[in-house]
């Protein structure tokens, strides 16, 4: 694989374009570990769910306020 910047070693799409051996799993893992590291201590919500269940549509309305939604 080209090298890759550091800032984009995380983007999904060059994640999937590695080889899967032990060192490029190390690699990703620690710039991943790198991000975790800068939010330590932060507040984090996680929105778990089925599809379908809502998470969109309530972050939607969290970030732009419920006149943002429609009705379907």
């Amino acid at each position: 694989m080209d090298a890759v910047d550091k800032a984009d070693i995380l983007l999904k799409s060059n994640v999937v374009k590695r080889e899967l051996s032990l060192a490029s799993i190390k690699e990703v893992l620690t710039e991943a570990f790198k991000v975790v590291e800068k939010i330590r201590g932060a507040n984090i919500v996680m929105v778990i769910g089925n599809t379908g269940s809502g998470k969109s549509t309530m972050l939607s309305s969290l970030l732009k306020g419920p006149d943002a939604l429609e009705m379907k």
